[in-house]
């Protein structure tokens, strides 16, 4: 749980992250950051550093999510609709089948099924990584399109096949109709749930704004709280959260200039607000990460399997590789054509 002795000490370091970065600026903020948590966690303050995934896609990712979707170029991201698909859906999938394959070859105790489990819960490009590289490494446009569209889409391939492996552990059985249905239910539901819930806003501003409720604060507070709305209402009724904020975003880009008369201040205001949100939140996600890892590796070291830690090192490099090799292979083989350089999504 994150107290608020916790919350104090992560914005300090998030601070001194980046002054460190002034002064030493061959190592990367996200590094710093990383290092920074893990001394945290070896602080004697007797802070609680475990945090909930449940809590964590919340609070973090879903206002990230929303923030860039809401920047997304739409008709860029339509025209790459093509590769964007191919890696989020057909990648994600060649991924669990030959790296899960491999894993279960490297470490035999691990049965097949639940080693396409793991490669399931690593394989999806991660939303805040794709968005922090991007904004320190120049990366082609296009691929860093891609790069992008991929890590909103792929959430529900990855969610379907760990569900899909999970099946196979427990009952043996294996039904393509309910995987094409879950996949239909969780990613196209989360899109259209997104859509619904922004277009449920709009009617809402609407009626506040017949009462003379209308000012850039209360407009401000009403974004601010959407993301975090709309991923726990999607999450209830069973579709992906991190899909339809991905979609209220991009519907609340278009319907913009029709929340608010006073654009001007609006933007302004919202575009200052959202600088700040966004780089704080993407600094703590590092953090966080880092109070993990010494965690980590005490679950590492008190396992069944007796794994020693340089095994595990082993092996993390081993999977590691084995991932940007057949990401490299696949983009190569079906990505790299007519990359003509474009205009960025956000």
């Amino acid at each position: 749980m994150l107290s608020f002795e916790y919350i104090l000490i992560l914005l300090a370091a998030v601070f001194l992250s980046n002054l460190i970065h002034r002064f030493i600026p061959q190592i990367s903020v996200p590094v710093l950051q990383i290092i920074l948590g893990v001394c945290i966690s070896f602080l004697p303050l007797g802070l609680d550093t475990e945090l909930n995934p449940d809590l964590f896609f919340v609070l973090f990712i879903a206002p990230l999510v929303f923030n860039t979707s809401m920047l997304l170029d739409k008709k860029t991201f339509w025209s790459l609709k093509g590769p964007i698909l191919n890696t989020a859906c057909l990648l994600v999938v060649a991924s669990i089948i030959g790296i899960g394959y491999f894993v279960h070859l490297l470490i035999p105790v691990i049965p097949l099924a639940a080693a396409c489990m793991l490669i399931a819960s690593l394989g999806p490009t991660d939303d805040v990584a794709v968005l922090s590289v991007s904004k320190r490494i120049a990366v082609p446009p296009r691929l860093m399109n891609i790069l992008f569209g991929e890590s909103i889409i792929n959430d529900a391939t990855s969610i379907v096949s760990f569900q899909l492996a999970m099946a196979i552990i427990v009952s043996g059985i294996f039904s393509p109709v309910h995987v094409t249905g879950q996949f239909i239910v969780i990613g196209l539901g989360g899109l259209l749930s997104g859509t619904v819930f922004t277009g449920c806003k709009y009617i809402f501003v609407q009626w506040r704004r017949r009462l003379g409720m209308e000012n850039v604060t209360l407009h401000i507070l009403l974004e601010i709280l959407t993301p975090f709305c709309v991923y726990l209402l999607a999450e209830a009724i069973g579709v992906s959260g991190i899909r339809a904020v991905f979609a209220a975003g991009v519907a609340h880009s278009v319907k913009r200039d029709k929340f608010n008369p006073d654009r001007a201040n609006l933007n302004i205001a919202s575009k200052s607000i959202w600088d700040v949100l966004s780089f704080t939140l993407e600094a703590v996600v590092y953090l966080i990460l880092g109070t993990q890892l010494p965690r980590i590796l005490q679950t590492v070291q008190s396992s069944i399997l007796l794994v020693s830690i340089w095994e595990l090192i082993l092996y993390v490099t081993l999977i590691t590789l084995a991932f940007i090799t057949s990401r490299f292979v696949w983009f190569y083989l079906t990505v790299r054509k007519n990359c003509i350089p474009i205009q960025p999504l956000w």
